[in-house]
């Protein structure tokens, strides 16, 4: 089952207004997330593993992209990005 069909089948508990207050699931449910979510935190510890490699394996990569984005800006490449507005 896909993360998505897992949390569509979510049943809610809800107060007297409606509020929802407390999420139900089956057991079986509960445990097929556990599984995805374990999977995804490999993932991404395996990218960071991969990433740890590569600037290990060339230390002197990220200086060259900060030169690069540094000669960009000053060639008036870049523009001033508002956070709030993205």
């Amino acid at each position: 089952m896909s993360l998505t069909e897992l949390v569509k089948s979510v049943e809610f508990l809800v107060d007297a207004e409606g509020n929802k207050k407390a999420a139900v699931l089956e057991w079986s449910t509960w445990q097929e997330l556990v599984t995805l979510l374990e999977q995804l935190d490999d993932q991404e510890s395996e990218a960071e593993q991969r990433w740890d490699a590569a600037f290990a394996s060339s230390p002197d990569l990220l200086a060259s992209w900060a030169d690069e984005a540094l000669a960009e800006h000053r060639a008036g490449k870049t523009q001033v990005l508002n956070p709030d507005q993205l």
